[in-house]
Formats: C-alpha cells, structure tokens, sequence
C-alpha cells in the first residue's frame, strides 16, 4: 500500500491519501506476523524466529493490541469498512481517483478484518464488526486496475485474500462458507490477471502499457502475494500452483547478498547514489 517510486516528471497531479486505519491495522497485523512462532513466507521456509520477549514487554504489547482492537471496532464505519482519505501524509502519492481510493479502503478493511479475527476476542461488539467486515469485503473485493500504469488493486486483492483465509479458518457453516470461499477465489483470479510478466506483482507499470504488466514487479509486494495465496490454499481455497512458485522465484531473485532483498529485481543493481539510489538500504529493506 505504500508508493515506493516517485510519480513520473509528467505524470497529472492527482493526489490522495492513504486511509486512517490502514497504519493501526497494519501495524497490528505485524506485530501478530512477528510474534507467532515463526514467519513463513512459503511452506516449509521458516525465515525467521522471534527472540523472546524482555521482562515487562508482555503487558505493554497487550495493552496495546486492546487499545488497537478497541479503536477498530469504535471507527468501524456504517457500511463494514475502515479508513478515507485524510492527510497524514509529508506528502502525496501518486494515486489516481477514484480508483486508488477504492483499492486503498478494501486493503485497510482486509487489514482491520484480519487483526480483529486474530486477536480481537469473543466479545459482542467485536462479533459484529467482524461480521460486517466479512460482509463488506464480499460485496465490495472486486477492485479493478486504476489505469494502465497504476495497479493498487493487488494490495485490495492480496489484503482481501488473507482475511477470507482467516474467516474461513473459523467458518464451518455451509452456506456462509460458500459464499466466502467464493469470494477468496476472485481475489484468486484477480491476482492471475495481474501478474507480472516475470512472476510475482508489482503496484506501477510506468513503462510499456500492456495489459500484461511488466516488468517491474517488486519483492515485498509478491512476499505479500505468496503469504496470501498460501494461507488461502490451506483453507481450501483453489489457488495455481504457477503464481506461487514464480513468485518465489522473483523474491530470490532480488535476494541481496547481505541478507536483504532489493525493492525489485529491476532495481537490483542500484547504488546508493542519486535520489532513488537508497532504494535498496537494508534499512528500507527491513521495513518492507
């Protein structure tokens, strides 16, 4: 959800911005990504084990995940979603309207939905914003791409997709299962209609417009795609095994020797030098 390239010298000034909750449910759905027992990227890759918490850091996480989970469900909006534009920006990103818009907000309601399902309890209030967000998303998944050379809706799609993973993981009624599954499946083909021309997925396509976009997939967005595509596949979701795998194959691809990953396989040999020449710092790789 982030724009990593700057927008074109020609490109119309045609700015927006990223929704409220999208930063919280984020941060949230990290935090539970960084403290499970292991982060996997794809099955049977472990590629990291977080170190146990310091005496004391305990409580202040669950304090925290109360007080996240206790805002989400007060800014729930009336139709299910999370999040608008608002300006908590330094600056503008390159985001056409009304598309970027629509993809923005179902990616931070996927986000919302997925950080509620994981640890936002039993309770009455936090049931029925689960319900709504499942209901919104079904109705609401189907972003299409911006324009040609913008292509948010595969965050929309891969976001939307985990969470009808985690939903169907508790689902078990039929018919409510069925309509769920139904909907993971688009967000399936959506992401085979947007895949890159050398595998995984990027969010711009400023060079030639095809309807096939490419080249210029990136690392952290396929990362994105492959944890989605998996966690749908293991709830029965129909997923090609193809996008997986050539997907993965990108990401090693962009593997830098020191232990990070390059933002993208075309930016792979880029020196630090120059205004986008930081673009591969561990540091940023890190925060991807």
């Amino acid at each position: 959800m982030r724009s990593g390239y700057p927008a074109p010298v020609n490109a119309p000034p045609l700015p927006t911005h990223v929704p409220r909750c999208a930063r919280l449910a984020a941060g949230l759905c990290l935090l539970l990504f960084l403290l499970s027992p292991a982060a996997v990227l794809s099955a049977g890759e472990v590629v990291a084990t977080p170190k146990p918490a310091r005496p004391g850091l305990d409580a202040k996480i669950d304090a925290g995940i109360r007080a996240g989970v206790a805002h989400l469900v007060k800014t729930q909006r009336k139709d299910g979603s999370w999040g608008g534009p608002a300006p908590n920006l330094h600056v503008d990103i390159f985001a056409p309207k009304p598309g970027s818009n629509r993809a923005f907000t179902v990616g931070a309601s996927a986000l919302a939905l997925s950080a509620l399902l994981e640890v936002g309890g039993d309770g009455e209030a936090v049931r029925t914003a689960i319900r709504k967000g499942t209901e919104y998303l079904i109705s609401r998944h189907g972003v299409r791409r911006q324009r040609a050379d913008t292509m948010y809706n595969v965050w929309a799609h891969m976001y939307a997709l985990e969470a009808f993973a985690r939903v169907l993981a508790r689902e078990k009624r039929p018919e409510p299962r069925k309509r769920v599954l139904k909907a993971a499946e688009g967000c399936v083909s959506w992401l085979e209609r947007m895949e890159f021309v050398e595998g995984g997925w990027g969010y711009f396509n400023f060079g030639i417009k095809t309807r096939d976009p490419g080249p210029g997939s990136t690392s952290f967005t396929s990362a994105s795609g492959v944890i989605a595509l998996e966690m749908a596949k293991r709830q029965g979701v129909k997923v090609p095994g193809k996008l997986i795998k050539k997907a993965n194959r990108l990401i090693r691809r962009c593997a830098i020797p020191g232990g990070s990953f390059a933002y993208s396989f075309r930016t792979r040999m880029w020196a630090g030098i120059g205004s986008n020449g930081n673009i591969n710092f561990t540091k940023g790789s890190l925060a991807r």
